[in-house]
């Protein structure tokens, strides 16, 4: 499992340290599961995994050895939540559903009948739930509304910034988190997680990151941990963890790691989940951003150089907004090697290794505020379909003209067709490179081959109530296979995010 680390108790061995060197690798899973994208524990250190097909798969530290196994006769899930003894899992369906397991006793956390067990061992669908049409879940947390005791009705919070600035909301125990997009971070809820000395009923930030630059990348909750990962790839605990100044829990310290997991903590971007002796990371990066990764490593059809490395000129002029010219005379004449490999890294994944330096170079080309106001789909939109800057004609029959020789030609890009497809790569590889144009066989129709030229270029599908979702989602299956596209996308998660019914 290459896109999950952890560090702490692993394997049920508590690491005694004042100082962590490298993040462990997580090897329980069956072969056939490439990406894990969620992760929960409860207080007891039961442990629930979400993969990218769907599928739920539990264990405990001490069984990490082993092989884990998938529940049974489940639909795909599509987000897991964890309370202090149960779990629940949202379904990944036109209309979802909720299940729930764990403890279900005098509290009844699974809101389930009293013929049911105590311990729920697997999912089960919740009843109560059965004909709401629920989109997210959460187990518990702290509420902030500036009262201590239990309210029963929906109230207002009452926030310093707008709620639109909100990018995640994290909770868990008695503590709620809020981390702004412009990485601020707010908190509430009781003393054993806030650090303040005493029980907060309103957001506030933490001093220790009020007045300075520091800019947080991803927070986490566990039972009675709070972890913080910055920009700068530092991680910071608040509560119990296991070997670091434990006696100190009510305050908020930095991990001392070493040079190696500083650079594991450059690509690994989430904390999922914590508990008092374990947290895991998580890569997050779209699948576009994936494979324009391996593009920069390739080198795949690339037209120029910076300092040897080869690039794509169109790619660099559009993500930057300046002539190439201007930006490389620019970086090679004050970045130093590093530092150039870092900003091409945010070109092509929107991904920021070192973000005080990157940041600066993008300032001095005036973007401000990169990470929110550059995405990568985004500036690819606007090379879809650009007669002006694509390199190559694909022609695509038109079933729709009377005409059956009527074809249109749609202009690509051949760097981004042959990052995200083998049949494209393959295509390009082998023909003339005085070749401008060559006819696609696939067989499916014109509107098919732009939503699938739309997905290579954005990650996402236009579809829109004019079209046939259900005949258009068939469509694009086979065709998925037929251009091999990267076999790890979860194509009904696809359709599940990008339609716009």
């Amino acid at each position: 499992m290459s896109n999950i680390k952890s560090l702490g108790d692993i394997n049920g061995e508590t690491k005694q340290s004042d100082k962590f060197e490298t993040l462990d690798p997580i090897k329980t899973f069956p072969e056939e599961v490439t990406k894990i994208v969620d992760v929960v524990v409860d207080n007891k250190d039961n442990i629930v995994f979400l993969s990218s097909e769907g599928k739920l798969y539990q264990s405990t530290p001490g069984k990490f050895h082993e092989k884990l196994k998938a529940f049974e006769n489940l639909p795909p899930m599509k987000s897991i939540s964890s309370g202090i003894c149960h779990f629940l899992a949202l379904s990944n369906e036109e209309k979802p559903r909720v299940y729930g397991w764990g403890e279900n006793r005098e509290e009844r956390q699974l809101g389930l009948r009293k013929n049911y067990t105590n311990f729920i061992r697997k999912p089960i669908l919740l009843e109560p739930l059965k004909k709401e049409n629920i989109d997210q879940i959460c187990c518990n947390g702290e509420l902030g509304l500036g009262i201590k005791n239990n309210t029963w009705k929906p109230m207002q919070i009452k926030l310093e910034f707008p709620v639109e600035d909100i990018s995640k909301i994290k909770l868990k125990n008695r503590f709620t988190s809020i981390l702004t997009n412009d990485g601020k971070l707010y908190v509430t809820g009781s003393k054993i997680l806030t650090g303040f000395g005493s029980d907060l009923t309103e957001f506030k930030q933490y001093p220790q990151f009020k007045n300075n630059n520091t800019i947080i990348k991803d927070i986490g909750c566990g039972y009675e941990l709070f972890a913080i990962l910055t920009q700068d790839n530092e991680i910071w605990v608040q509560g119990c963890f296991d070997g670091i100044n434990s006696n100190n829990s009510l305050l908020i310290r930095k991990i001392q790691t070493g040079t190696n997991l500083t650079n594991d903590l450059s690509t690994y971007n989430q904390i999922k989940c914590c508990d008092q002796d374990l947290m895991f990371f998580l890569k997050s990066n779209s699948y576009l951003s994936q494979d324009l990764e391996n593009l920069l490593k390739n080198g795949y059809f690339s037209d120029c150089e910076i300092q040897n490395i080869p690039v794509h000129k169109i790619l660099i002029e559009t993500r930057i907004g300046k002539t190439f010219d201007l930006i490389k005379k620019y970086l090679e004449s004050n970045c130093k090697l590093n530092e150039i490999q870092d900003l091409l890294k945010w070109i092509y994944c929107d991904q920021m290794i070192n973000f005080k330096r990157t940041n600066e170079i993008l300032n001095h080309f005036g973007i401000q505020n990169a990470q929110k106001t550059k995405l990568l789909t985004n500036d690819l939109k606007q090379l879809l379909f650009d007669e002006q800057t694509s390199d190559f004609k694909l022609v695509v029959k038109n079933e729709e003209e009377d005409d059956d020789d009527e074809e249109e030609e749609l202009y690509i890009h051949k760097f981004i067709l042959a990052a995200r497809s083998g049949l494209f790569l393959n295509m390009f590889q082998n023909i003339e490179e005085n070749l401008q144009k060559v006819k696609d066989y696939s067989g499916k129709s014109l509107e098919t081959i732009e939503l699938l030229i739309s997905f290579l270029y954005t990650d996402e599908l236009p579809i829109t109530a004019d079209h046939d979702q259900e005949f258009i989602k068939e469509e694009f299956e086979d065709i998925v296979e037929y251009y091999q596209l990267n076999p790890t996308i979860p194509m009904m998660n696809i359709f599940e995010k990008y339609s716009q019914i």
